[in-house]
């Protein structure tokens, strides 16, 4: 068992128990479930509406030949009523930047070893830039990834000759589409490890440091598993509770509260265990 002066590791338990030591840890986490719950709404249902009212009408058709009940999913919206959703997905997405800033200030918190790094809700402009800062960084990811999927598939479409759709059809499943899962996961990896430098400098590019995030997992393997695998448990844990019938609402409700706080904690003591180790982990 680590303590608040121990930084040369992680404690996994610490990252949920340190939340009951803010006197305010209440009203921070409530707004936290609160900006979550409202920004999953906003964003989650005009894209539900969005979906169903594209698919074809024939395909609702079918469909309703197994199950008369799925035919009245359909909707139709006008392209004006369309565009309208976009005002609540932005919305949303304003929300989650909150959410994120909130995280990259209690990433920083943890790592400098504040007693109380649960950041108070206040400096809304600082902490909507940095949300915004980071959710355009993963969207060049995910279109950098979109179109690494895109050139393979042409590519692959471009096979002739004997048995092409079936050459086809393997290389997609077996090839492309494997490679694409592990592109995702190193997008995952990168954007959530370059939360530390991007965090004591503000700087957008930090979020593209690619080659310091590959030199943190070859020359600290095993604390650099270790955070992913205890923010990967800790986040598995979280939909197995929410799964659960019996406490489906409470198990939301958990997540809503907690997810920001304890993935937030682990990367700010693995900075801490990380700039422990190397004197100044950023310049490692």
């Amino acid at each position: 068992m680590t303590t608040d002066n121990d930084k040369s590791t992680i404690d996994f338990g610490r990252a949920f128990a340190f939340v009951a030591d803010d006197p305010r840890w209440l009203w921070k986490l409530l707004l936290i479930a609160v900006f979550s719950g409202v920004a999953f709404v906003l964003i989650i249902g005009p894209l539900t509406l969005f979906t169903l009212s594209i698919i074809p009408e024939q395909t609702f058709a079918d469909l309703a030949e197994i199950d008369p009940r799925l035919e009245d999913l359909r909707v139709e919206l006008t392209p004006g009523q369309r565009y309208q959703l976009l005002l609540p997905v932005a919305s949303g997405l304003l929300l989650t930047a909150l959410l994120l800033g909130y995280y990259i200030q209690l990433v920083a918190n943890t790592r400098a070893g504040q007693m109380h790094p649960l950041p108070n809700w206040d400096a809304w402009t600082r902490k909507l830039v940095d949300g915004l800062t980071m959710q355009t960084a993963y969207a060049l990811y995910l279109l950098s990834a979109a179109v690494f999927y895109g050139v393979g598939i042409v590519l692959v479409r471009l096979i002739g000759g004997l048995n092409a759709e079936l050459i086809q059809v393997v290389l997609g499943l077996c090839i492309l589409f494997p490679l694409l899962l592990v592109y995702l996961l190193g997008v995952i990896f990168v954007t959530s490890i370059n939360v530390l430098p991007y965090s004591q400098s503000r700087r957008f590019t930090d979020f593209f440091q690619v080659g310091w995030a590959w030199r943190r997992l070859r020359q600290d393997t095993g604390l650099t598993f270790k955070w992913f695998l205890f923010g990967f448990t800790a986040n598995f844990g979280f939909s197995v509770v929410q799964a659960l019938p019996v406490v489906q609402i409470l198990g939301y409700l958990l997540s809503f509260f907690m997810t920001v706080p304890v993935q937030g904690h682990l990367l700010g003591q693995y900075g801490a265990a990380l700039d422990e180790r190397h004197g100044d982990a950023l310049a490692a």
